[in-house]
């Protein structure tokens, strides 16, 4: 993935900052920078630091709107692994909250326009995420170029897939060269490899985040992943938070930032959120304001420091934080070590407690 994760931010973040992420998201798998890249995204274009943060606080809250089925198109040209691909997902698959189309290269023409006189493929019109799968061992040709922005226009989320990867010889360089070509970020998938398809459900959720509560009751195994994966992305906006100045406490913002990770990890392992529960989380307010303060005596004590100082602390407690509510919610439901299937919406078998 050659795109940029930290493009719409480099005119006006601390140098110091960038240098930072610059060197950890080297390190980083696709799917991961793709989480990152979302909430860069966020940000808007904007001098004001408190409407920066507003913005990113408003999107990780719209996580929470989730649907409860996903329609999947697989697309792509022939013999590049689309049914493969479909065969290992439905084998992993625990009830009906997803549902999968597979389209070839032949089937598009009525949608990409090869074909005047034909409508809209219902397929493509149905999805809510398509899979462009390719083949990793070739280089990709100007109409798959064409064929990807094209379906790009869509109003469904288009993620380009190399399948194949364990196939090349330098596989990153070969993701790299395809996502300067397409201009977007390109996920690696090898259908031998159990974690790569986690790696690939991980980039599906970072795409299109309401798709999180469909994948998590279809794919249990993949629900621990998922769970990291949100925790990952909430302390990075943390991060990013923490580096913005503004005049209010910085616990105000973080306070926002884990409130809805924790509430997406809720929805994750399928849990309700009840007034007696949500009184378990108000201690955490307390938490916060702790942490806030501890931020405060370091940048008192480093104040050449200072920004770097916010930015760390932030990101890391959150870190810390996500991680031992994937515990709690594990010690009530036990969903994450045991992948047990989750109900259907609406249904009172399954609540947040721990009886």
């Amino acid at each position: 993935m050659s795109v940029d994760v930290f493009s719409r931010i480099r005119d006006w973040a601390p140098k110091e900052l960038l240098t930072l992420f610059d060197q950890l998201v080297y390190f980083f798998p696709p799917e991961t920078r793709l989480s990152l890249k979302r909430v860069i995204d966020t940000v808007p274009p904007t001098p004001d630091n408190f409407t920066r943060i507003y913005e990113m606080i408003r999107e990780q809250w719209s996580d929470l709107s989730s649907q409860d089925h996903v329609t999947i198109a697989v697309v792509g040209p022939g013999q590049t692994g689309k049914s493969g691909l479909v065969r290992a997902l439905t084998r992993r698959q625990a009830g009906n909250s997803v549902s999968f189309a597979v389209v070839d290269v032949q089937g598009l023409d009525e949608y990409l326009g090869y074909r005047s006189e034909a409508g809209l493929s219902d397929d493509l019109v149905a999805a809510d995420v398509v899979l462009l799968v390719l083949d990793a061992q070739y280089a990709l040709s100007e109409s798959t170029v064409r064929m990807y922005r094209k379906l790009s226009q869509a109003p469904a989320k288009v993620i380009p897939v190399l399948n194949k990867i364990d196939l090349v010889e330098r596989p990153r360089a070969t993701l790299k060269a395809a996502g300067r070509q397409l201009k977007a970020g390109v996920l690696p998938l090898s259908l031998f490899d159990e974690e790569s398809i986690d790696d690939l459900l991980r980039g599906i959720v970072a795409s299109s985040p309401r798709s999180l509560y469909a994948l998590s009751r279809a794919f249990p195994e993949f629900r621990k992943a998922l769970g990291r994966q949100i925790v990952n992305e909430a302390a990075f906006a943390a991060t990013v938070a923490g580096a913005l100045r503004i005049p209010f406490p910085l616990f105000l913002p973080a306070a926002a930032l884990h409130g809805a990770m924790i509430l997406k990890l809720a929805r994750t392992c399928g849990l309700k959120l009840n007034l007696e529960r949500a009184r378990e989380i108000i201690p955490l307010l307390a938490l916060d304001i702790a942490v806030d303060r501890g931020t405060d005596y370091l940048e008192k004590r480093f104040p050449e420091r200072k920004t770097l100082i916010a930015a760390s602390v932030s990101g890391a407690y959150t870190f810390a934080l996500g991680h031992a509510a994937i515990k709690y919610f594990d010690s009530i439901a036990g969903v994450f070590e045991t992948a047990r299937v989750l109900p259907g919406p609406g249904s009172d078998d399954f609540t947040w407690n721990r009886d």
